[in-house]
C-alpha cells in the first residue's frame, strides 16, 4: 500500500482465520510475530462481536508489548439487521485501545480505509521504532 504524502509503500502480510477455533493453533504459533491486528466482526451477529475480546486477549497475552490495531464492523450494508450498535463497537475499540471502522465487504464500502490506516501506522512506527517492532499483521474475521 502506498503511504500518502511519501514515495514509500508498505506490504502487509495478513493471517485471516475467519475467527474459527480450528485455526487457533496456527494463530497461536504466529502471535509473537505480530506488529498490528485487525479484528473484524459481523455487525449483524452478536456472537461474532462478543468473540473479539477473546481474540484480543489471546494476541495481547502472547506479546510483551501492547499491539496496536483496528476494530472493523463489517456487513454495515445490513443496517436494518445489525444487532451490534455502532456505539458498542466504538466503546469496545476504545476499551481495547483500537481504532474503530465500519465497512461493507459486499458493497465494497470503506473496506480499504482500515488497512490504509494500519499501513500508515506501521510506516510511522518504522520511522519511530520505539512504537512497534515486527513486520506482521493479524486479521481476525469473526463471521460465525
Amino acid at each position: 500500500m502506498n503511504i500518502p504524502e511519501t514515495r514509500d509503500s508498505v506490504e502487509l502480510f495478513l493471517y485471516d482465520t475467519a475467527g474459527k477455533d480450528i485455526f487457533s493453533d496456527i494463530v497461536t504459533a504466529h502471535l509473537h510475530d505480530v506488529s498490528m491486528v485487525a479484528y473484524v466482526y459481523d455487525a449483524s451477529n452478536e456472537a461474532s462481536f462478543q468473540h473479539i475480546t477473546r481474540w484480543h486477549e489471546m494476541v495481547q497475552s502472547s506479546n510483551k508489548k501492547k499491539i496496536p490495531g483496528v476494530l472493523i464492523a463489517n456487513k454495515m450494508d445490513l443496517r436494518d439487521r445489525n444487532l451490534v450498535e455502532t456505539s458498542l463497537g466504538e466503546e469496545l475499540a476504545q476499551k481495547l485501545s483500537l481504532t474503530y471502522f465500519e465497512c461493507s465487504a459486499k458493497d465494497m464500502q470503506q473496506t480499504d480505509v482500515p488497512f490504509q490506516h494500519l499501513a500508515k501506522a506501521f510506516y510511522d512506527s518504522q520511522m519511530n521504532p520505539s512504537m512497534v517492532g515486527e513486520q506482521q499483521l493479524v486479521a481476525e474475521d469473526d463471521d460465525e
